[in-house]
């Protein structure tokens, strides 16, 4: 049934295979804005406002906060503040805009209220068999996890655990106990299972038998996924008081849990709670476990094979704790000197396995070949870098001048390139969403240091440098596909047309479906690159040498409204509704000023990429 009025609900609706962004980019006079009332899209009927409400108080002081500042940097994109319900004030010459703006406040009315839904408890599921879907649908979300997060974070020892996914297959579910069912392996089976759901190459395949189309597909593994991920808080919960300090399934159940707030939303932060089930210092626990000093220190018999995967374990604790901590804005319970455990070596996981590994393979600090186990290699060398960068960011004693702050991320950058410079001399290259996670994780830090001064730029020039390096960040976290390539002035200029249209390929889904930290990420990079670009031209300072720079940015921030878009389409417009708007308005108004558009021109382009924001919008909800 036709919508009257702009709505948006929590199901997931079919999406359309026809991108919105058909359009070629030019930096020519031919340009057609990627949303536009006659575009592509099959229109609903004409809506009507809704009458005027405020939704004020139904943001949290940080959500309106920061969609007020987003739009700010622009004064033609100041009427967004009004559409996101960030204010109830309307500029007099903004007044064309108050039709779609109100529009707009239709879709966010609907889905508050939608949100206070009640809607069932995943929590009483009985036995992890219950929650399990065939094991056809495993193996490719099982297989989905393996080749993506666990080339990054080392959690598991990779034959050990299909060893035991093999036995707990072949034994009949009908003879089995549920103490036998609910044991360490079912928790982190189920809890990869949703890890798993965010970065599958092909959702469309993985219920190819049950004929269902993409968007039923997402829809169903979002219903899963929490599931899985309370089954496994519910089980940490409760084996957590009579856990043993050196027991490594527990461990491996607490990583797979943080990396959980990586790729899914967490119910209970966007409902402002501080403390509930599952919520825990990952460093802090693993340093009461024992994991922080080195297992052969303490323990000098043990196995190769274990002390490596302790330390594997503690290198991915240091690293979840590290995201966590920047993304909260907290100062970490860690510091360079409360752990002396060794970084992981990059053996392969059958080489753990192995009588005959030499002492030089174990202890060799030289990265010669690609395995598994590289990147979180790589990521803990600069693991007390930074550490001192997230002291200095988030510590409210710590010095915070522009000089300790420049000085500290260039030594992390340096460090990174090198990095950066060990893989690109491998002969195996790593995977795209090896070379993504390992910019992001670390250019985050960087981006934290200059964050500040970046905000200054516009007053102080001095504070240029940061506000670039803002930018490198963003655009390093963004540009698609992820690359080790030294950038030249031979990149494509243009989208990436076929970025989600087929999107096979595990990185691409992760941005497309993810939620949590790194979909804020992805957010905030994204907003603060189109808000930079527009300062710079804005400021025109340097016009000759950085033109073709703006060029390519732009590109980089076309090609993340494909992202948007389609998240907007596989979620009936539940997600990423407001990113969108953004992005359209301000990426029409980037087009206009880089080809110099008559005022006229620009008020029009920005007006029908809004129309065609939420245009898209309605008709995917209508399509429900």
């Amino acid at each position: 049934m036709p919508f009257g009025s702009p709505v948006s609900t929590h199901n997931t609706s079919t999406s359309s295979s026809v991108s919105t962004f058909s359009h070629s980019m030019s930096s020519g006079s031919g340009y057609t804005p990627p949303f536009r009332p006659e575009s592509s899209l099959s229109l609903v009927p004409a809506l009507e406002p809704i009458k005027s409400v405020s939704l004020l108080y139904q943001m949290s002081d940080d959500e309106r906060s920061y969609w007020v500042q987003a739009v700010q940097t622009c004064e033609k994109l100041q009427f967004l503040a009004h559409g996101f319900g960030a204010c109830d004030a309307f500029q007099l010459d903004q007044e064309g805009y108050r039709l779609p703006m109100e529009r707009f406040r239709g879709l966010e009315q609907h889905q508050t209220e939608q949100r206070g839904v009640p809607t069932p408890s995943p929590c009483s599921t009985g036995s992890a068999r219950n929650i399990l879907p065939l094991r056809s649908t495993c193996d490719i979300l099982v297989d989905a996890y393996i080749n993506s997060f666990e080339t990054v974070l080392r959690i598991l020892h990779v034959p050990s655990f299909f060893s035991e996914y093999e036995c707990f297959w072949r034994q009949p579910s009908t003879i089995l106990s549920t103490a036998e069912t609910d044991n360490a392996f079912t928790c982190k089976l189920v809890v990869i299972l949703a890890l798993g759901s965010t970065v599958m190459s092909n959702p469309t395949s993985t219920f190819a038998s049950l004929s269902l189309n993409t968007a039923e597909d997402i829809t169903y593994l979002q219903k899963q996924s929490a599931v899985w991920i309370t089954y496994g808080k519910q089980w940490l919960t409760h084996r957590m008081g009579t856990a043993q300090r050196t027991d490594t399934d527990i461990a491996q159940v607490l990583c797979l849990l943080a990396l959980v707030r990586h790729v899914h939303d967490d119910p209970e932060r966007s409902r402002d709670i501080l403390v509930y089930p599952g919520e825990f210092d990952l460093a802090r626990i693993g340093m009461q476990m024992g994991f922080h000093r080195d297992p052969l220190i303490r323990s000098p018999n043990m196995s190769l094979c274990e002390a490596e995967t302790r330390r594997r374990l503690w290198a991915t604790m240091v690293e979840l704790s590290l995201q966590h901590s920047l993304d909260e804005g907290l100062p970490s319970s860690l510091s360079p000197q409360s752990f002396d455990c060794k970084p992981p070596s990059d053996m392969t996981d059958e080489e753990l396995e192995s009588d005959y590994v030499s002492e030089t393979r174990t202890s060799s600090q030289r990265l010669e070949t690609l395995t598994a186990t590289t990147i979180l290699v790589l990521l803990s060398r600069t693991h007390n870098l930074r550490l001192r960068c997230l002291h200095l960011v988030t510590s409210p004693g710590a010095s915070k001048s522009f000089d300790d702050s420049q000085s500290l991320a260039s030594e992390l950058k340096s460090v990174h390139a090198a990095n950066i410079k060990a893989l690109r001399c491998m002969n195996i290259k790593p995977s795209e969403i090896q070379i993504q996670l390992l910019q992001t994780y670390t250019w985050q830090f960087i981006r934290a240091l200059h964050e500040p001064f970046a905000e200054q730029a516009a007053y102080h020039s001095s504070f240029h440098y940061s506000r670039k390096m803002r930018m490198e960040a963003a655009v390093q976290v963004l540009r698609w596909p992820p690359s080790l390539a030294l950038a030249t002035a031979s990149e494509d200029e243009g989208p990436r047309l076929t970025l989600v249209e087929e999107y096979s390929d595990a990185c691409v889904s992760l941005r497309v479906h993810g939620r949590g930290y790194l979909s804020r990420v992805q957010r905030q990079a994204v907003m603060s690159l189109c808000s930079d670009l527009i300062c710079e031209t804005q400021d025109g300072a340097f016009l000759a040498t950085e033109g073709g720079c703006w060029k390519r940015i732009h590109s980089v921030i076309y090609g993340s409204m494909l992202v948007y878009e389609h998240r907007v389409r596989t979620s009936s417009a539940v997600h990423g509704r407001r990113e969108l708007l953004f992005l359209a308005s301000a990426e029409a108004y980037i087009n206009a000023a880089l080809n110099n558009m008559e005022e006229q021109d620009v008020q029009n382009a920005i007006h029908q990429a809004a129309d065609g924001v939420i245009s898209l919008c309605s008709e995917v909800i209508n399509r429900r």
